[in-house]
């Protein structure tokens, strides 16, 4: 078996699996496949039986009781047989002209680690060693963001429960990946999807959301004292985490409070670091000692960048 497509199901509709499935086809033609489809307990297991209507042999489906996306894809890790493994979001879809490009890179360049986009960049092609992409460029966080060899994986799973796992399993798996490829090729059709975890504006959902993703900045940066490959990540992710808290934070309180948190780190203020943009002109913001002046502050500097 060449490829394996592991797709979480839980609460798509049976349109938007079909879109999904349907751009596998292409695969037929060009090398031995299968699917993992994971009803991840969807309502009366409507995925499961949406799959056996296909009455399609690429097709495979483990049902569980709803336990998360990072259970489902490790369930489906320990089922694939093949040499690859690809992740696929159960409402999204590929673009199998595209994906056709990264299939031959896979078949003539047997990389360990696979890049691609999901949509057009100025990402240069980049062809060398894992580590030391990470010391230099912004890796892709999402799961989707990569063909992985299956032996590169070796027994890396997704931490259980939480949010912000794939930048976690993306960031560790890159200290094991020898040969890393990255592309521009836009081969992933993201469909903007509302009730998704970056945009739930839910108060419980957000502190788990923020707690989580400090839990994994915390663990990257444990992980940086053996590998000093890492501290760029973890700067990244910081500077990442205060982006992410000046836009989603639902008032100053909790705002202040997870700045506080990320203090504790020794993360904010942001530690020194050249070479990115963003983080430059970020950086000397958290330094100012009025916090409502902070804020003000960056949510301007955001909104110029962002336009």
């Amino acid at each position: 078996m060449f490829l394996s497509v592991i797709i979480p199901c839980y609460r798509e509709t049976k349109e938007q699996l079909n879109r999904c499935l349907n751009s596998l086809g292409f695969l037929t033609s060009i090398c031995e496949w299968e699917a993992w489809i994971v009803d991840d307990g969807s309502p009366n297991h409507q995925a499961q039986a949406w799959v056996a209507e296909r009455n399609d042999e690429h097709l495979h489906c483990i049902c569980q009781t709803n336990q998360g996306q990072s259970v489902a894809r490790n369930n489906a890790l320990e089922k694939a047989e093949g040499e690859y493994i690809a992740l696929l979001d159960a409402d999204d879809e590929w673009i199998p002209e595209e994906y056709v490009k990264l299939i031959q890179i896979l078949q003539e360049q047997h990389p360990d680690l696979l890049g691609l986009r999901w949509k057009q960049t100025t990402v240069p092609y980049y062809d060398g060693s894992a580590i030391q992409f990470i010391q230099e460029e912004d890796i892709n966080p999402a799961a989707w963001g990569y063909i992985y060899r299956k032996k590169a994986i070796g027994d890396l799973r997704y931490t259980p429960g939480i949010f912000h796992e794939d930048e976690e399993f993306n960031t560790l798996l890159h200290l094991r990946t020898e040969r890393l490829i990255m592309t521009p090729i836009a081969a992933y059709h993201y469909h903007n999807n509302p009730e998704s975890t970056v945009r739930t504006l839910n108060k419980q959902r957000l502190e788990k959301r923020f707690n989580d993703f400090l839990g994994v900045v915390g663990r990257m940066q444990a992980e940086s004292t053996l590998h000093q490959e890492l501290q760029r990540r973890v700067h990244v992710m910081a500077m990442c985490f205060i982006a992410d808290l000046l836009q989603s934070a639902p008032s100053r309180i909790f705002l202040f409070d997870k700045l506080n948190d990320l203090k504790k780190l020794k993360l904010y203020p942001l530690p020194p670091y050249k070479g990115i943009k963003r983080y430059g002109w970020i950086r000397p913001l958290t330094f100012l000692k009025s916090l409502c002046y902070l804020e003000n502050r960056i949510i301007r500097t955001f909104r110029s960048i962002r336009n």
